[in-house]
């Protein structure tokens, strides 16, 4: 189901050793011999080095994409593992400068999946017929467009401006300044809409983790809501759900191993922890997401904010959103709160051995799959980058945002929130309707890179981080709503400014 994985593997060790550093002033070109590309599969492996390059592996996911991507939100709050390491607890509490390493590994590895991307958008018109099909010419096309778009997209949505590489790096365009917001965006829109052309609806069991027709549109429709652009938001969603994509009933097991590539995944991250020729593929997601008390990293876990809000909400069957007991472990009165078919409570421990005192942890239960992996840091859990639950939501906001159909926009809501094991949401004022697809959001997202970002695009930051009890909203000022650019990049390009106010 990893084959994907397994061929990075097996390539790597050829990439490694014609592999340059960042920003290098050399053209990718020279990393290969000059005819190297000669067939279907050269361009091939060259792919699968744009996907690994969205992949942290080891303690880096967690450092490196994890903690950029979600410690500003008002979902999560730092625990002891992060809050004392100045690099990690920066990013929590908005004190973050444009040398931070951790903001700078994010900006590399998305543009190092974008230089393997442009190689296959140039070369691989060059290949002759007798040696690809069309089909496999076209979809491969379609595929490099998509990886280019999805990682300028991460870019867009994380820094305050970036640079459009739409060419392998050359000595004559290795210089660039940075393009505004509305021309990524434009660029994003353009590359994804290429992806939606040729590629497929899905893909065999070897060939699992590669971008599909179903991807595509969903992060095309993304793009334009980010824009309020809601009628062509709408119009890319649709072409979506009309796809064989649902919700799953296993919630929990989206996160942990167990329901991986199922009908809701439109996109993900894939890990593994198999082997090949002794190399393998595996992140650290359980060890980082574990509190103290399973001998975890501790370092961060679910806002009280995150918690109050999922038991505020009325279940149908009178217990829990579903959503809860998969997502957090955390003092339940009901006993109902587990982990691994034991309590939560089981597995506290005492203030220390002269204070017998049980202390009550929270823990995200999202990406822990053994306590195997929470000791030895090899994790294999893929990590999902976009859900049908989100399309559905996506295309209930752009249609209430659009003065859309009102039933549209119950019915979609409503089945993310009957998933949850809650009733349907009935009423149909605007703001209402608003305020709860912001809601669901919430949580049904917690943990996955979509708070922070949609918290900018809400507007009023600073109010709603106060509102939500956010330790370090008095920090956040509005140049917190992106990462500066890279203190190495401005070093490196003179067309480059610091951002302002860092």
């Amino acid at each position: 189901m990893k084959k994907l994985l397994y061929t990075f593997i097996a390539f790597s060790v050829f990439l490694s050793s014609c592999s340059d550093s960042f920003l290098d002033q050399k053209s990718p070109d020279t990393l290969t011999f000059d005819n190297y590309w000669k067939d279907a599969s050269a361009a091939r492996k060259v792919l699968v080095s744009c996907y690994s390059e969205l992949t942290f592996s080891s303690w880096t996911w967690g450092e490196r994409s994890f903690i950029p991507q979600n410690y500003k939100g008002d979902d999560i709050s730092m625990l002891p593992g992060s809050s004392d390491w100045a690099p990690l607890k920066t990013i929590g509490n908005f004190e973050y400068d444009s040398s931070n390493e951790t903001i700078y590994y994010l900006w590399k590895k998305s543009y190092s999946c974008i230089r393997y991307a442009n190689d296959v958008i140039a070369r691989l018109p060059n290949i002759p017929s007798s040696a690809i099909t069309d089909e496999e010419r076209n979809q491969m096309m379609s595929e490099a467009y998509f990886l280019r778009g999805y990682a300028h997209m991460l870019l867009n949505l994380q820094f305050t401006n970036i640079i459009l590489r739409d060419k392998p790096i050359a000595s004559e365009n290795m210089i660039q300044s940075v393009s505004s917001k509305e021309e990524a965006w434009n660029f994003i829109i353009k590359d994804l809409t290429e992806a939606t052309k040729y590629l497929p609806v899905s893909w065999n069991d070897d060939n699992t983790g590669r971008a599909t027709k179903g991807a595509a549109y969903g992060f095309l429709g993304k793009a334009y809501l980010f824009q309020k652009n809601y009628t062509e938001a709408i119009k890319a969603f649709k072409e979506v759900m009309k796809l064989d994509y649902t919700l799953v009933d296993d919630f929990e097991g989206l996160f942990n191993g167990t329901n991986e590539n199922s009908k809701e995944v439109l996109f993900a991250i894939n890990y593994t922890i198999a082997s090949t020729g002794g190399m393998s593929s595996y992140a650290s997601q359980s060890s980082f997401m574990a509190t103290s008390c399973l001998k975890g990293w501790n370092m961060c876990r679910p806002s009280q904010y995150l918690i109050d809000t999922y038991l505020e909400e009325d279940a149908t069957d009178g217990e829990y959103d579903k959503r809860l007991l998969a997502t957090i472990c955390f003092d339940d009165p009901k006993g109902k709160s587990t982990l691994w078919g034991k309590p939560w409570s089981g597995y506290w421990k005492p203030k220390s051995k002269k204070d017998p005192t049980i202390v009550p942890e929270v823990m995200f239960k999202k990406f822990l799959d053994t306590s195997e992996a929470i000791s030895n840091g090899h994790s294999g859990v893929d990590v999902p980058i976009l859900r049908y639950a989100d399309i559905l939501l996506m295309y209930a906001e752009s249609l209430n945002e659009s003065g859309g159909s009102t039933t549209e926009i119950q019915s979609s809501l409503n089945r993310v929130r009957t998933r949850a094991g809650l009733s349907n949401f009935t009423k149909s004022n605007q703001s209402e309707l608003r305020k709860e697809i912001r809601r669901q959001r919430l949580l049904e997202f917690p943990a996955e890179g979509i708070r922070f970002p949609d918290l900018v695009r809400y507007g009023n930051v600073k109010q709603i981080l106060t509102d939500h009890g956010h330790a370090y909203a008095s920090l956040y000022a509005p140049k917190c709503d992106y990462y500066p650019i890279p203190s190495y990049e401005v070093s490196q390009n003179p067309k480059i400014e610091p951002t302002k106010g860092y």
